[in-house]
Order: C-alpha cells, then sequence, then structure tokens
C-alpha cells in the first residue's frame, strides 16, 4: 500500500519534533522524518541542527550513558 501513498506517505512527510539544544538546553522545533532532520534548523544561541546530524533518542541515549559508567567502574 506504500507505493499508492505518494509524497504524502507518513514515511515521506515532514513532522515537526522538539529537540534539546545541545549548546544551551532550549527546546527548538525541527522537522524530521522517521526520526531524521530533514532541514537545518537554528536555535537562538546560534547553533544549527545540520540534516546529517546524527540522533540518539533520549531514551537510547541513557542507556549509553549506564553502559559507559559502568565501563568506567568495572575498569
Amino acid at each position: 500500500m506504500s507505493i499508492l501513498e505518494g509524497c504524502r506517505g507518513p514515511h515521506k512527510t515532514p513532522i515537526p519534533e522538539e529537540r534539546r539544544c545541545p549548546a544551551c538546553g532550549e527546546e527548538v522545533e525541527v522537522f524530521t522524518v522517521r526520526g531524521r532532520i530533514v532541514a537545518e534548523s537554528v536555535c537562538e544561541c546560534g547553533y544549527v541542527f545540520n540534516e546529517k546530524e546524527p540522533y540518539v533518542s533520549p531514551g537510547l541515549q541513557k542507556i549509553f550513558d549506564e553502559a559507559k559508567k559502568r565501563a568506567e567502574e568495572d575498569g
């Protein structure tokens, strides 16, 4: 059925999403398709969210941080 959806299918239509700026911590609206940024967005502080910038969801980042902490504790 996805072939018949054309440009407006759920996997092609950009969706506004709030992301936290890594420089200042402000919420910034970016447009994404399936979690990837599809247009550059600029924060008030000047930080630019690039199209090709990798994104790690907050939940996944928490898992990475916990694993890193355990690895450092274990040596």
